[in-house]
C-alpha cells in the first residue's frame, strides 16, 4: 500500500478537535463516552466504518501509514467522530477497559483496517489493469 501524505490542517480529525485538550472537568465525562463506544463492538464497528467514509483524507493518511498504531487511530477517530471526544480522553478511556474489552475493540479496528485495505487494493488493482482512456495504445 502506498502511504498517503496530507498536511494536518486538511485532516478531518484535526478539524473536528481530535487533538484538542479538553477542560480537566470534562475529561471524565468524555472518557466515559469513549469507553461506552469502545465497549459496544457493533456500535464501534458501525461508527468506525462511517467515520472512514466521512473522513477520507484523515483515513487515507492514517490507514496507509502501516508502521503506526492504526488500531489506536481508528478508536480515537471514531470516538471523536461520534461524540467529539479528543484523543487524550480516549486514551484515558482505554485504561478503564478490561483486557477482554480491549481485545474486542482491537478486533473491530482490525476488521475496519482490513476492509479499508481490501477496498483500496481492489481500486489499485483495477487501475493497474485498465488501459489509458479505455483503449489499446
Amino acid at each position: 500500500m502506498i502511504q498517503v501524505f496530507e498536511p494536518y490542517w486538511k485532516w478531518e480529525c484535526f478539524q473536528n478537535g481530535m487533538y484538542d485538550a479538553p477542560a480537566s472537568v470534562e475529561l471524565d465525562r468524555l472518557a466515559m463516552l469513549a469507553a461506552s463506544l469502545l465497549r459496544d463492538c457493533i456500535g464501534f464497528g458501525s461508527t468506525a466504518r462511517h467515520m472512514v467514509e466521512a473522513w477520507p483524507t484523515s483515513s487515507a493518511v492514517h490507514l496507509t501509514a502501516v508502521g503506526t498504531n492504526r488500531r489506536s487511530w481508528v478508536g480515537q477517530a471514531s470516538c471523536c467522530f461520534l461524540h467529539g471526544v479528543p484523543e487524550i480522553a480516549t486514551r484515558v478511556a482505554w485504561k478503564s477497559l478490561t483486557e477482554r474489552e480491549r481485545d474486542s475493540a482491537n478486533d473491530v479496528a482490525d476488521e475496519v483496517i482490513c476492509e479499508y485495505e481490501r477496498e483500496r487494493s481492489e481500486i489499485h488493482r483495477r487501475l493497474a489493469t485498465s488501459r489509458l482512456f479505455g483503449r489499446d495504445s
